[in-house]
């Protein structure tokens, strides 16, 4: 990917550098305004950082599947419990219209108890988690299957899951698909990415506090911005801990 600011440098993103950045926040094509770091959060759009996918990466990803990473995020709960995410990038959130959008953040995941038992598996779709009994989703051993909608990619137990369930869109579709057997050594497995604080693995992309995708804008259509999101750390269902 293609490193940018809004208003800052271009360049060659790395993990290592892609938290180091600063650049002056003033008026509009201003540059003499207080400084801001590619760590600092922002909640204004267009006074923060943005990466830019190449467009190519739209809809060609990699075909080599140990690139086909899982990013694990666990922490403790009430009651002795444990959750772990399962974090997943894609290029672009190709759904319809204003939806659309560069950098899309998807998870699922568990809520295990002191014995390491599942209790509940969750599902992201459309700002939304939606969580499960752990007997109504599908296992491959002690792995839960987790659906992508076509395009939007919001997280589902089951192909033929009701669409008209709590954060789902109309027109989300899943089918079988391309599988993610990320426990398989021929694939890119599952990264305990750690903290925001204290990354673990080379995971210092997860400071990063930009937009993963560029500045949108579909204000014609009353949509003021399409931006990709950020990051795992800086969503507020990074702590979720259920119902």
């Amino acid at each position: 990917m293609r490193w940018r600011g809004s208003r800052g440098p271009s360049g060659g993103a790395t993990a290592g550098h892609i938290t180091e950045q600063v650049h002056q926040n003033g008026a509009l094509f201003d540059h003499s305004g207080s400084q801001i770091g590619s760590d600092a959060y922002t909640a204004e759009p267009k006074k923060s950082f943005f990466l830019q996918f190449p467009n190519d990466d739209h809809h060609n990803g990699s075909l080599n599947k140990k690139e086909w990473i899982v990013y694990g995020h666990v922490y403790p709960i009430v009651g002795g419990r444990r959750v772990i995410q399962y974090w997943q990038l894609y290029a672009y959130n190709d759904s319809r219209g204003p939806s659309n959008h560069e950098g899309d953040w998807e998870f699922s995941g568990v809520i295990v108890d002191k014995n390491e038992t599942p209790l509940r598996i969750f599902f992201y779709r459309h700002g939304h988690v939606k969580d499960f009994d752990s007997s109504k989703v599908q296992w491959e051993g002690t792995h839960h299957v987790s659906y992508s909608a076509k395009g939007g990619h919001a997280q589902y137990y089951a192909a033929d899951e009701d669409m008209g369930a709590q954060g789902t869109v109309a027109g989300d579709k899943c089918d079988q698909g391309t599988a993610w057997d990320t426990w398989l050594p021929s694939f890119g497995g599952v990264v305990n990415i750690g903290e925001r604080d204290a990354p673990l693995n080379g995971a210092n992309w997860l400071r990063f506090s930009g937009r993963w995708g560029e500045i949108g804008d579909a204000s014609s259509v009353g949509v003021k911005f399409t931006s990709g999101p950020q990051g795992p750390a800086y969503q507020e269902h990074w702590f979720w801990s259920g119902n």
